[in-house]
């Protein structure tokens, strides 16, 4: 609700709290994010909204303020493409996304640059791990060509007591994997098996994707699991514990300590956008910066967030895609925002002392992060193709990025924050006149 009022409230309750485009109509789809295959529930939505818009003859901007933290990252997957074709298909037609809001996680994304000396990269064992048993679990995706002359392999670290190596699988390459499961038994260097390693791999189109699981290893609490490459290549990973996946270990000994980390590769916090759809370069993807931090709540003192009006929010996911495209493409305001809400979520609220959530007149309730940047942006195309109802998706995702604007907050943009800048919807209207022959 607070997403929607946030795009298109028309501010009727009391006068206040207007949404960016406030005389829009609305379509409203439910989403099951237990769903199995969820990315294609979205596909589904994505296309009964642009059909309902067609049988009515509108133009539609459509906002998706939800999105995976897992995935490829690279906007080829086939949700993300399918919903390209829809956009492409016919003018008129927008989407606009949340970047996410791990910008402030630990780090859990991994780039190796993999060459003829053979580095590696601890993951840890998850004892709530995705797989509903114990395990060490994580994935990497790869482009065919820079993956084909890697070989890797699975060992394990003793991190309890002192570290030291203690054995590790044959190396592998990926082609011996492809379309199988392969079970390894890990042993180490003294004779005690320590777990049994599977991978499995499969291409689609011009990537590999790789995944590394060891239910129930032996000392799990005692070790650390190192995925070792040489070769010639490329891979990204993405693993945390708080995705169920294991976490990527990025404190570890200095080489004088531990001498095998001359060839540690740590991960880092690139690349943090959710999956699919917001790596497309079809779709405006939203970060989010501070709005309003200081406001009068519903019995009448005032709260004061912290932070810094105009700051990039430390939540907000940064860029750019596993392909280096950029992303996010701008930044929208969106902690804090006050806009519709559920009366019954408001009137709980006020019986359990939450007030402090609400606004004065306890029918707006404060939201933020980038679910509610995403949709100021949504406004913003939506009122575009009121002016346009012609243009393509292309010609008003050049537009809003073409009129953001930057700032002491912002630095040298485009980077991998704020995109090309802060949206400016008045400027993208006024400096807008697509003209499409029908």
């Amino acid at each position: 609700t607070t997403v929607a009022g946030t795009a298109a409230a028309n501010g009727l309750a009391t006068g206040h709290y207007a949404g960016v485009a406030p005389k829009s109509d609305l379509i409203v789809v439910a989403n099951d994010l237990a769903r199995s295959n969820w990315t294609s529930t979205v596909v589904d939505a994505v296309s009964y909204i642009i059909g309902q818009a067609q049988l009515l003859g509108r133009p539609v901007a459509i906002n998706i303020s939800l999105g995976d933290y897992l995935g490829s990252h690279d906007g080829l997957d086939p949700a993300a493409l399918m919903i390209d074709q829809m956009l492409t298909a016919e003018p008129g037609r927008v989407l606009v996304c949340a970047a996410g809001n791990s910008g402030n996680f630990a780090p859990y994304h991994l780039r190796t640059q993999v060459t003829a000396d053979t580095s590696f990269t601890w993951f840890a064992y998850n004892a709530n791990s995705i797989l509903n048993i114990g395990a060490v679990y994580f994935d990497l995706w790869a482009d065919v060509a820079e993956f084909d002359s890697v070989r890797y392999s699975i060992g394990a670290d003793r991190q309890a007591g002192g570290y030291a190596y203690r054995g590790s699988i044959p190396f592998r390459s990926i082609q011996g994997t492809l379309g199988q499961i392969v079970v390894d038994t890990l042993w180490s260097i003294d004779g005690h098996k320590l777990g049994r390693v599977f991978t499995q791999a499969e291409q689609r189109d011009g990537q590999y994707h790789l995944e590394v699981y060891i239910p129930q290893p032996d000392s799990a609490g005692q070790l650390y699991y190192r995925f070792s490459t040489v070769g010639s290549g490329r891979f990204d990973a993405w693993s945390s514990d708080v995705f169920g996946t294991s976490k990527i270990v990025a404190a570890v000994p200095a080489v004088a300590d531990y001498p095998p980390m001359e060839h540690y590769v740590s991960p880092d916090s690139m690349m943090s956008t959710v999956d699919s759809w917001a790596c497309s370069p079809q779709v405006i993807t939203v970060g989010n910066y501070n709005n309003e931090l200081s406001y009068t709540d519903a019995l009448g003192n005032v709260q004061t967030l912290p932070g810094t009006e105009g700051m990039i929010s430390a939540t907000s996911s940064r860029g750019p895609t596993r392909t280096g495209a950029l992303k996010p493409d701008l930044a929208a305001p969106g902690d804090i925002t006050m806009s519709a809400g559920p009366l019954a979520v408001m009137q709980a609220l006020l019986a359990n002392g939450q007030g402090y959530k609400l606004a004065p007149d306890s029918l707006h309730m404060r939201n933020g992060g980038t679910s509610i940047a995403s949709p100021v942006v949504a406004g913003t195309a939506a009122l575009l193709l009121e002016k346009c109802p012609r243009a393509t998706n292309i010609m008003v995702r050049d537009a809003i990025n073409g009129a953001a604007f930057s700032d002491i907050f912002t630095g040298s943009v485009p980077n991998e924050r704020f995109g090309h800048g802060k949206v400016n919807a008045f400027n993208a209207m006024i400096a807008t006149n697509v003209v499409v022959p029908i």
